[in-house]
């Protein structure tokens, strides 16, 4: 008459009888046990029981073959210890430093001599071996290969393509560095139209992926038109997942292009804004005070409303070479400001309605005076000691 037993119970009464059923060498032995097993559990087969203890023989751990490591693990995170201390050299320039390391290290922390002549045994490549597992290159190999088909991802501009509508934007960064690109300091990031000249920009500390994707959202928000396409140049602060993903899900329709490495021309609406819109009005001064960034934003506020709405612009239509003089004969459009050029494509409706009661509110120079006043404000916090 079988008991009830529970799973635990029965696992527990057939371990306890392992070493019996395999020392028992007779047939006869064993399913006199298996006999006692199967009344107790109340399996209907002994094939239930046989292949458990079948498992268990399976999973019985092989001694490992070869020969006896040397380090101990105290050894080993000795070794980690003097290795991260001394800038994680390699195996071949940690050798020879083992011994002043560790004699160093012996007066600070109580070591055996045992220890310290096991870790001085070992041969450059144990070192290597051993610190294997606690270095970071096969990540960075993985990250470069992660960034490389991004890249390739993104479809390179076709140059050829011929503009009829607005919404097709170039986008380009503006360092404000001086003469070093050490340290922290202020940026440009610049979006223009390539029909309508159309300009925005937007000063940022450094060029993170936090501000850049911010300041990527506002400046699109301030296009009195619907976002068609996107090009930049193939900077870290536009290939990256998180700009390329903030883009995709708020722009769906917008497409993503980028231009070839090392062809300005690629961009260059947005090399030429870089120029009239930044350098001339900031110069190449050194902004390197975050509290900066907002007066920056200030003067950007009354100059972008100003260049879009009441400076004149002109816009290149065609350019010939002439192959006996060697001269370059270039034909523009007539000046207009970005405003006119946006008003005669866009339909009417409130959005065209809102930008002319925009235009009406505006006073050219006020907008003047303003970009003057936080231009001061701006170069004094620069440099204090000057005096405008």
């Amino acid at each position: 008459m079988s008991l009830k037993m529970s799973k635990q119970a029965i696992i527990e009464l057939l371990n306890s009888n392992a070493l019996k059923y395999r020392k028992a060498h007779s047939r006869k032995a064993k399913g006199e046990l298996l006999k006692q097993l199967i009344e107790l559990t109340g399996y209907k087969s002994s094939k239930s029981i046989i292949r458990y203890y079948s498992r268990i023989r399976k999973r019985k751990r092989v001694e490992k073959r070869g020969r006896v490591p040397k380090l101990r693990l105290n050894d080993i995170e000795l070794i980690k210890t003097i290795w991260l201390k001394s800038d994680q050299p390699c195996g071949k320039r940690l050798h020879p430093m083992l011994p002043t390391w560790l004699k160093a290290f012996s007066k600070r922390h109580e070591i055996d001599e045992e220890s310290q002549r096991r870790v001085l045994s070992v041969s450059p490549a144990t070192l290597d071996r051993v610190l294997r597992g606690f270095k970071v290159d096969d990540i960075h190999k993985d990250n470069k290969q992660t960034i490389s088909a991004l890249k390739q991802s993104i479809p390179i501009i076709d140059t050829t393509r011929k503009i009829d509508i607005p919404g097709h934007l170039y986008a380009d960064t503006v360092a404000h560095c001086g003469d070093s690109t050490r340290g922290s300091f202020v940026w440009t990031l610049t979006v223009t139209d390539d029909l309508t000249l159309w300009t925005q920009n937007r000063a940022i500390w450094n060029k993170g992926q936090e501000a850049t994707c911010a300041a990527f959202l506002y400046l699109l928000r301030e296009m009195p038109f619907m976002v068609r396409s996107i090009n930049t140049d193939n900077g870290s602060e536009f290939i990256n997942y998180h700009l390329q993903r903030m883009l995709k899900e708020r722009y769906k329709r917008c497409k993503l292009t980028r231009s070839r490495p090392y062809k300005k021309n690629d961009n260059a609406r947005a090399e030429e804004r870089n120029r009239h819109k930044v350098r001339e009005l900031i110069g190449y001064e050194r902004i390197d005070n975050e509290q900066c960034v907002f007066l920056l934003n200030q003067v950007y506020r009354y100059h972008n409303l100003l260049t879009n709405f009441f400076i004149a612009s002109t816009r290149l239509v065609s350019k010939q070479r002439n192959p006996v003089t060697g001269k370059t004969k270039k034909k523009y459009d007539k000046a207009r400001t970005p405003y006119e050029r946006v008003m005669e494509q866009m339909k009417d409706g409130a959005r065209k309605r809102n930008l002319v009661s925009l235009k009406e509110s505006l006073d050219p120079i006020e907008l003047q005076e303003n970009i003057q006043k936080s231009l001061k404000k701006l170069f004094s916090l620069m440099n204090p000691e000057s005096i405008l």
